[in-house]
């Protein structure tokens, strides 16, 4: 019986090793698994070297983002963003979640340069007589001469090379249209609600005997439920209409 069940297990023993060595066998596969070990702890800088050498070989999705979320650690958005854009080519379907991880990395971009400004540029050498260039014609009176556009202070090549593109705007969340639809539904329902109350009383006062106080009561009843509910079921209906308007402009 041992060997009958030794025999049976024995092609998926085999499938098992085989699918590991395929595994295993695959381009960057051991800098990967060290890198995403890296990652776990939170050595990002480690992480980075060995998932970028991983991902040069084969493209992994998992590595891929994990690249992104280190990159942000170590405060390197431009390549955070490019991480998160070639996980984005493996993963066309996932586009809602990497907008919003693009969006948060330009958000904690901007938030990083706020609290570190770029240092003033140093002011340059005064021009010496030997650095003039020579002018042909009469000389114009400085007092003459048009003023001069003040200088814009010069951009860092960093803060040049480091712009994030912001992400595409996504479709509005249409609140207004939500609201406005809701209201118009609990309005409109009750104001059929109140309509059925006032049918009901006034199909009481019909099929049963009451006094003439009673019967004046039951009908001004009646009247009261009857305009409220027509009144409910107007206002419902404009805000539907309202709800449709505000669907089509996409508030």
């Amino acid at each position: 019986m041992q060997s009958i069940c030794t025999v049976r297990l024995l092609p998926a023993c085999l499938l098992l090793l085989l699918s590991g060595a395929a595994l295993a066998a695959q381009p960057g596969a051991a800098e990967f698994e060290q890198g995403m070990q890296l990652y776990r702890t939170g050595d990002c800088p480690a992480a980075v070297e060995q998932l970028e050498i991983a991902n040069k070989a084969l493209a992994r999705p998992g590595g891929l983002k994990a690249l992104g979320f280190c990159y942000r650690q170590m405060k390197q958005f431009p390549k955070a963003a490019d991480a998160y854009q070639r996980y984005l080519q493996l993963h066309a379907d996932d586009e809602k979640r990497v907008l919003f991880l693009l969006e948060q990395t330009l958000q904690e971009e901007r938030e990083w340069r706020r609290d570190h400004p770029p240092p003033p540029p140093a002011n340059p050498a005064p021009a010496t007589a030997a650095d003039e260039p020579e002018t042909e014609g009469p000389v114009v009176p400085a007092s003459k001469q048009p003023p001069l556009a003040p200088a814009l202070p010069a951009v860092p090549a960093e803060a040049l090379s480091t712009q994030v593109p912001p992400p595409p705007a996504g479709p509005r969340p249409r609140l207004w249209t939500f609201v406005a639809g809701g209201a118009g539904i609990v309005s409109a329902t009750a104001g059929l609600v109140l309509g059925f109350k006032s049918r009901a009383t006034a199909n009481e006062i019909k099929g049963s005997e009451h006094s003439t106080a009673q019967v004046n009561r039951l009908g001004a009843d009646v009247k009261s439920q009857a305009q409220h509910g027509n009144l409910l079921l107007g206002v419902g209906a404009g805000l539907l209409l309202v709800s449709g308007g505000l669907f089509v402009l996409r508030f």
